[in-house]
């Protein structure tokens, strides 16, 4: 894992923040299955669309450091740091699909995809 690779102190405050997003990212969609009102649902929503925002600006923004240190660091150093970054990209684009279906069908709980997303989450921020 990226944690375990030598970084500049920019790149792991960026990572720091990204995984922070995606722990509230986690339980939020946990709290979210918990919510039984609507317009609650709803707020809990958008809080949770809000940080996959910032989530995608957090990862170019780490994509763009790890490009201009890419000159610095060894080959298996900058692949670990790409691979970081494509967990992450996955990480996100299963947030973005939980927000989509749980928008559509928000009186239901897709309770499969949210479980899916809890374990992927919890996995990306060990």
């Amino acid at each position: 894992m990226a944690t375990s690779l030598q970084m500049s102190p920019q790149v792991e405050q960026i990572l720091g923040e990204i995984r922070d997003n995606f722990r509230f990212l986690a339980n939020g969609f946990q709290r979210l299955d918990k919510i039984k009102d609507s317009n609650r649902q709803s707020k809990q929503l958008e809080e949770l669309k809000d940080k996959m925002v910032e989530c995608k600006r957090l990862i170019k923004e780490f994509d763009r450091e790890i490009k201009d240190e890419e000159g610095k660091n060894p080959p298996e150093v900058n692949k670990q740091l790409n691979d970081e970054k494509q967990s992450m990209v996955s990480a996100e684009n299963l947030s973005i699909l939980d927000a989509h279906v749980l928008e559509g069908v928000q009186y239901l709980q897709p309770q499969s995809i949210m479980n899916v997303a809890i374990f992927f989450f919890s996995h990306l921020c060990k």
